[in-house]
């Protein structure tokens, strides 16, 4: 049995020690770190999130239910339905990223040399917005090819959002978002994929498990589900930003 403890910490001393070697935070420290943040930010930003997991899964029941509805009389208006909540997931998604995001502030002290100290006391929406769109035009065009460069895609490009928020030499203007995050999702790429084949694969089967019995379509239980979904989406933000924060250090001025 001491054999095996220490077969353990041999194994685990030289995992964090390869990790140190890339410049990275040990899966240990990692791991802890999100878990605290998750939290953290669940209670720094309950009440917006909590207005919007409110707003949000009324309307997503609402449209549900209007689909079912229209399913075998409408089908036009069915396929409209479907866009909309479409679009209103898409803008769902924009809202959760600023909201987890302006928690950040709140919840952990940004004293790294490459993070803004203040992300949001100057102007920021604009220059979130058009990188968010440039990191959606490189994914789409991806994704446009085969479905896997795409997903790659959006792994190496998972950061832009944060740089555009959170990056000193951002917002000095020396270096482009797409460019940096590329860079420092290098080594990390096997940990990031992770958590989103984790995240895409527990929130489909939450969105369409539902569908698949009707005990599940009890309005408790899809108020629960989508309550997890939530959770998922926290915790997965946590999990990127604690990436993100370890590795910015490694960002240098582009040349001109």
């Amino acid at each position: 049995m001491r054999t095996v403890v220490r077969l353990r910490n041999v194994a685990l001393e030289s995992v964090n020690s390869l990790d140190s070697a890339h410049g990275r935070i040990s899966i240990g420290q990692w791991l802890r770190q999100s878990a605290d943040l998750t939290i953290q930010l669940l209670k720094a930003q309950s009440l917006p999130l909590g207005l919007m997991f409110l707003i949000s899964t009324f309307l997503n029941l609402q449209i549900e239910e209007s689909i079912q509805a229209s399913k075998a009389t409408q089908p036009d208006a069915r396929l409209d339905l479907q866009v909309f909540l479409a679009a209103l997931d898409f803008v769902e998604g924009i809202l959760l990223l600023l909201f987890l995001s302006y928690g950040i502030v709140k919840c952990r002290k940004l004293n790294n040399s490459g993070l803004s100290s203040q992300p949001f006391s100057t102007p920021y929406l604009q220059t979130f917005f058009a990188e968010y769109f440039r990191m959606l035009a490189q994914i789409l065009l991806y994704g446009l090819l085969l479905l896997l460069p795409g997903f790659f895609r959006y792994a190496q490009l998972i950061f832009v959002p944060f740089v555009a928020l959170f990056s000193e030499l951002y917002r000095q203007d020396k270096v482009d978002a797409l460019r940096a995050s590329r860079l420092l999702t290098k080594g990390q790429m096997g940990r990031i994929l992770t958590v989103l084949f984790f995240t895409v694969s527990l929130t489909l089967g939450l969105e369409f498990g539902p569908h698949l019995s009707e005990f599940a379509q009890a309005i408790p239980l899809r108020v629960l589900t989508q309550l997890l979904i939530y959770f998922i989406a926290v915790a997965s933000f946590a999990l990127i930003f604690i990436l993100f924060e370890a590795s910015i250090d490694r960002l240098q001025p582009e040349e001109n």
